[in-house]
Parts: C-alpha cells; structure tokens; sequence
C-alpha cells in the first residue's frame, strides 16, 4: 500500500459539493472523511461558499489544529498496523486519534455505514497516559461524556462524525463529580 505520506505529497480535497456545499449534513459527512483520514481542506471554498451559518468547519477542524500544534503530539490511524489507543471495533467507524500523552487527546469517529449506530469507543487508558482513567467531552456540544472504566457509549448517525476531547481524570476531578 502506498499512500502520499511515503513522497511527501499533500493529499487535498478538491472539495466539489455543488448545490450542497451549504447543507449542513453533506458538510458533517465531508468533514468527517476528512479528519479521519488527515485529508486538507480547501480553505478558500469551504470560507468563501459555506453559509457562515454552518459551523462545521470550526466546530470539528479548529481543535485537530490546536492540537497538532502542541509539542510531542502522536497521530494514530485506524489503518495503521499497530496498537491503537481507542478503536470502535467496527470497520464502519473509522477513528483517529490525536494525543499529547498524560495531557489530552481528541478522537474523531465517522459513520461510513447506512444506519445510525450504536456505538462503543473502547480506550487505551495506558497508551493515552491516562493510567487513572479520563474524562470526556463531546466537541460539538461541550457536554460531559459518560466514560465507564474504558469505554464510552455514543450514537452516531448514518455519515455522520463525532468527536471527543479527553483529558486525565485527577484527584480534583474524581471528587467532583
């Protein structure tokens, strides 16, 4: 399998979404491709013809950027060969996992399936250097996350994404919640 990382080419979506590009769902399946598989956007299209109304880009995008900028950031692929930190086991829901390990982490789940799923994101809680367990938090809306030992139960619709934040869970933390 070769892709461009092996030459060094920058892979970047044309973006050519047509009477859709406004719509706010064709918005949420593209972003979720892109993420998922660190594709570039083309940010003069998705500034200049996407309805300021639609949020999707800074939602979803502005924090993988944050995060990439920090010292000693990991990436890990769901297509990789090696042990990942959070997979859904579940080839219908790709992930990809950015994490600055003991600090914070942000996972990005798509749904490339034809249904709404149910959904279990299973945790590495050593690998992300969490051995205490984490807390969680859904990007879009800011809300707490239920996290169970090492797992988190979410929904996610048909060609939809997801996104989690997670962080440490600490001594100050544990007693508050």
């Amino acid at each position: 399998l070769s892709t461009g990382d092996h030459l060094g080419a920058l892979p970047l979506v044309l973006h050519e979404q047509g009477d859709l590009i406004g719509d706010e769902w064709t918005s949420r399946t593209f972003m979720g491709v892109c993420l998922v598989h660190e594709l570039t956007i083309d940010h003069y299209v998705w500034h200049h013809y996407v309805p300021p109304q639609n949020p999707v880009f800074e939602i979803f995008r502005k924090p993988v950027i944050e995060i990439c900028q920090q010292p000693n950031v990991l990436v890990y692929r769901y297509w990789e060969e090696r042990p990942q930190p959070a997979t859904t086991k579940d080839d219908d829901l790709p992930v990809i996992v950015y994490c600055v390990p003991g600090q914070q982490a942000l996972v990005v789940v798509t749904n490339y399936g034809q249904s709404c799923e149910s959904a279990k994101l299973y945790l590495d809680l050593q690998s992300l250097g969490f051995p205490g367990g984490c807390l969680a938090s859904d990007v879009e809306t800011g809300q707490p996350c239920d996290v169970s030992g090492d797992l988190i139960e979410f929904s996610l619709g048909r060609h939809d994404l997801r996104e989690f934040k997670l962080t440490p869970r600490t001594d100050a933390s544990t007693s508050m919640s």
